[in-house]
């Protein structure tokens, strides 16, 4: 059988634009759960359908039986744990577990969240990436490698989407302040401080209390 995937576009684009529609006629887009949404998605698709059901019935008999397995709930990829402990799925980047830099892993990719694998043992699940994000990024994968590497912290590319709260960013930048300064006056103890910085934020298991602390 030789699906027409132009046809198949327009289909999507139609429901996408009835759902939009709706959304429109609803007066809001906030849903209180994924739950709800799909039931949201649901109705559209159940009113759409019912436009067609008397041609559906006549095609009915000629349809072919279901497949005897069912359709696997996730798709698998393969990927190599970069320097930055980053991976790549679906066009979107990952954090997992430092220990797994330089090493190949197994992704699971389910419609709603990933699973990593290594050597078959699961070490990571997370939810998948939505809307306008690119990355993911857990600041407990990569704080103690990064503690470690003197101006290593400073330098990451996703430093940015790793303070725990704005506490932990502000603390951060009145640190760097303070080191600058220092340097400038000539004053030791500017690297022990940014360093105790750095720490604050590898403790971030203990954030709440730590967070109290900073204000």
């Amino acid at each position: 059988m030789v699906y027409d995937k132009s046809g198949l576009t327009a289909l999507f684009y139609r429901l996408k634009d009835a759902i939009d529609q709706a959304l429109m006629l609803r007066g809001s887009r906030d849903f209180i759960s994924l739950e709800e949404y799909g039931g949201f998605v649901r109705k559209v698709v159940d009113r759409r359908n019912r436009l067609v059901q008397e041609k559906l019935e006549e095609e009915r008999p000629h349809l072919r039986p279901l497949p005897p397995a069912p359709v696997p709930e996730y798709v698998n990829h393969r990927a190599r744990v970069r320097k930055w402990s980053t991976i790549q799925a679906a066009g979107r980047t990952y954090t997992v577990p430092s220990r797994l830099i330089g090493k190949e892993v197994q992704i699971r990719l389910y419609a709603e969240h990933l699973e990593v694998y290594y050597k078959d043992h699961l070490v990571e699940r997370m939810e998948r990436i939505r809307g306008e994000r690119e990355a993911r990024v857990d600041y407990r994968h990569i704080i103690g490698s990064l503690v470690r590497k003197p101006g290593a912290f400073a330098r990451y590319r996703f430093r940015e989407q790793m303070f725990p709260t704005m506490t932990f960013r502000l603390a951060y930048d009145a640190l760097r302040e303070w080191r600058v300064g220092h340097r400038v006056l000539g004053r030791p103890g500017a690297s022990r401080g940014i360093q105790a910085g750095r720490e604050g934020v590898a403790a971030g298991h203990g954030g709440c209390l730590l967070s109290s602390r900073l204000r």
